[in-house]
């Protein structure tokens, strides 16, 4: 199960506590996925990370009201 959390970032776990979030994409890869599932992006996942970790990302969006 992915947990994604609104309180830490992602990637380095520190707390947000009023600094910028992004959302990026990331894949799992803890599963195996059939070539249907990959197409229907079945591997895929949004997750929160900081403004440091985001720059590790290609398209980071960031998170309003924040």
């Amino acid at each position: 199960m992915i947990v994604v959390s609104e309180v830490r970032c992602s990637d380095c776990l520190q707390e947000f506590k009023g600094r910028s979030r992004f959302v990026v994409i990331k894949e799992d890869q803890s599963q195996r996925y059939n070539e249907e599932e990959r197409q229907l992006g079945a591997h895929l996942y949004q997750v929160l990370v900081c403004g440091d970790c985001a720059e590790w990302y290609r398209d980071p969006v960031e998170v309003e009201g924040t």
